[in-house]
């Protein structure tokens, strides 16, 4: 091909591809080719590296989480390593109130002359460190209008700083002798409440702890559970009928209850689940669950000592069902299997599980134990909330009781306090976020007959139509017949009237004895926090003697209540409030005749002709027993009885 063919060729093809556009098509097809295959890779880079991102997220979210729960368990641990420091700081010093305050007083003569005057105690110069008031100085003293007196504000109390615990101790000794007068001498004391309400000596007991609770959440749900070492006894179940009676909490879970069959069990306001050792005494599970609250048991161990001891309920809430297991697992018992087993089938019906009870954990210690308990926890899916050492002796302290959920988010409370009073392990509370059913109350219903009308009851009975039940043909409507003329009566002249039921849980507690056991409370906290063998002495001796008060005031208090009773008829209304009622023989019904035969037979005063009738019911009659209470049968009854049964009713029945 020649050089001018060739320019032909290019000239030629220059001119097709600029008139028909090829190029642009060209272009715009491999343009849509690759903008297609850019968004694919694009859009996988994108969806690649989001999922890489949440994923991040997720995971950094999980370890903020984490980091907030050891953060919060740091911080309260050095809020209250911080607060025992300070308050070790100040086991020097002391503060005293009361004192009138002046202006430009001289605080170390004011202190010495109430230590002179009040407590004859001559104060040391080497005994104190300094001395000063405390607080905002008050301002200068206004007058109410004019003409007004001169409103003082309260004196500022003055804090005492000692040079030695020695000297503090002589005058904390002596305050006693301030009886009597508006001074007061206290410790210097952090601002933890609990611990400020033991020490200024205030009225603090177990059951003002708990209905402190019970104040704070009145519409959640309140858990309880301790290790109670015996509620067969007697001393240990007053006590805890003491602390748990109106007092608010939901339900409360206990191991080792000791129970047998002579055993009380019943808590008013609670319903009791309980199960007991068959073959020895202790362990034993029980739980108390409130009235408002409806509960099923779902499964429940035979009570064999070789393996643990566990109840099942169901918690019918309005926000949804609740698993509860209570369980004791006895020292170095295994057994777990058969428990797992069982929570295995009710575990996937439940969106909210909780498990508490002595379970001899021993955490920390790193034994096969602890082992075990974790374990077991982590297959019934729950995991424990944060506690300190639960159980406490004279020489250690361990971790052994739980209360663990798997909804440990919706807890909004959760502590430990002594019962000194049944235990040397900790009370262990929660509070949940599951809302409760509104407790009802109960309600007694009774006609008042003290103030009733004697004579216009009677002109009444006179105008009703008695001889309508004259004219009924059987007995059932006569007896029908002469209840609603009775009953109308009552309704007009002693109306039927409703109160609500309060409980005196335990009449013989007098202050005197809440003042023992409140001594003996701040004994045990004193010795729980020392460990020293004179305040675990100081702690037996009031422990002894609060068992022994209790015990006389409660038989005092029943042999009043007989010695009072001055007729058989008093003796056994007392019998009665004890709830001992008189239980009589079973209903014989099997008589050869019915109750309205024998009616028509009196009433028409005829005459039985069937001999073998006859016998057999004379030999009835004759070897039948006295009718039990409750049952059917005809007796002679005289007009005055009539008249004494309808104007002098017993308070308590309703007709």
């Amino acid at each position: 091909m020649t050089r001018q063919s060739v320019s032909a060729v290019k000239e030629a093809l220059r001119e097709v591809l600029l008139e028909g556009g090829t190029i642009n098509q060209l272009a715009d097809s491999l343009f849509s080719v690759i903008e297609v295959r850019l968004k694919d890779v694009i859009a996988a880079a994108v969806q690649e590296q989001c999922e890489a991102l949440e994923n991040r997220v997720i995971s950094a979210e999980k370890e903020i989480e984490k980091l907030r729960a050891a953060n919060a368990k740091v911080n309260k641990l050095i809020l209250s390593r911080t607060d025992e420091l300070e308050q070790y700081n100040r086991r020097n010093s002391i503060r005293i109130f009361g004192v009138t305050e002046k202006e430009g007083e001289d605080v170390e003569q004011v202190v010495r002359d109430v230590f002179s005057c009040n407590l004859n105690y001559d104060l040391l110069s080497r005994a104190v460190c300094r001395m000063h008031r405390t607080g905002r100085p008050p301002p200068k003293q206004t007058t109410r209008g004019s003409g007004g007196a001169a409103e003082a504000p309260p004196p500022r109390p003055i804090l005492v700083k000692f040079t030695s615990y020695g000297f503090r101790r002589e005058v904390f000794a002596l305050k006693k002798y301030l009886k009597g007068t508006r001074i007061v001498i206290l410790e210097d004391l952090t601002k933890e409440p609990v611990y400020m309400a033991f020490h200024r000596g205030d009225v603090y007991n177990l059951h003002e702890y708990v209905r402190g609770i019970s104040t704070k959440y009145p519409k959640n749900l309140k858990i309880v559970t301790i290790n109670a070492q015996s509620l067969h006894n007697e001393a240990h179940f007053t006590e805890f009928h003491l602390t748990f009676v109106n007092s608010g909490i939901d339900v409360v879970c206990v191991s080792e209850t000791f129970f047998k069959q002579n055993s009380e069990t019943n808590i008013p306001g609670y319903k009791t689940l309980h199960v007991d050792r068959k073959n020895r005494g202790g362990g034993g599970v029980a739980v108390f669950v409130a009235d408002h609250i409806p509960v099923t048991l779902l499964l429940s161990s035979d009570g064999d000592e070789n393996v643990p001891e566990y109840i099942l309920v169901n918690l019918g809430l309005p926000t949804g069902n609740v698993l509860l297991a209570c369980m004791y697992r006895p020292p170095h018992i295994c057994g777990l299997d058969a428990f797992i087993d069982n929570m295995y089938l009710y575990l996937p019906h439940f969106k909210h599980v909780i498990l508490c009870g002595d379970l001899n954990a021993r955490f920390g210690s790193q034994s096969d134990e602890t082992a075990l308990v974790n374990n077991t926890l982590q297959l019934c899916n729950v995991e424990c909330l944060p506690f300190d050492n639960t159980y406490h002796t004279e020489t250690c302290s361990s971790y052994l009781d739980v209360l663990a959920s798997n909804s440990n988010n919706l807890v909004l409370d959760h502590g430990q306090t002594s019962a000194p009073g049944f235990s040397a392990h900790d009370l262990l509370y929660a509070v949940f976020d599951f809302c409760n059913p509104r407790p009802t109350k109960k309600k007694i219903l009774y006609r008042d007959f003290k103030n009733i009308n004697t004579v216009e009851l009677l002109r009444d009975a006179e105008e009703q139509a008695w001889q309508d039940v004259y004219y009924q043909q059987d007995i059932n409507g006569k007896v029908n017949t002469f209840n609603a003329i009775l009953t109308g009566l009552f309704d007009k002249h002693a109306p039927i009237r409703s109160v609500n039921c309060k409980h005196n849980p335990q009449p013989w507690i007098t202050p005197d004895i809440r003042k023992l056991l409140n001594a003996r409370d701040k004994a045990r906290m004193k010795f729980k926090a020392t460990k020293n063998p004179s305040d675990r002495d100081k702690f037996v001796m009031l422990r002894n003697k609060a068992k022994q008060e209790c015990r006389n005031a409660k038989i005092k208090h029943f042999h009043g209540i007989f010695e009072n009773a001055k007729t058989s008829k008093d003796t056994w209304a007392a019998i009665r409030s004890l709830g001992i009622k008189k239980n009589g023989p079973p209903a014989d019904t099997d008589l050869p005749v019915s109750p309205n035969e024998l009616n028509q037979h009196y009433a028409s005063v005829a005459s039985v002709k069937d001999a073998e009738l006859v016998s057999n019911t004379v030999k009835k009659y004759q070897g039948a027993t006295r009718a039990p209470e409750g049952a059917f049968y005809f007796k002679y009854v005289k007009p005055e009885e009539i008249i004494e049964a309808v104007i002098s009713p017993s308070e308590q029945c309703v007709p």
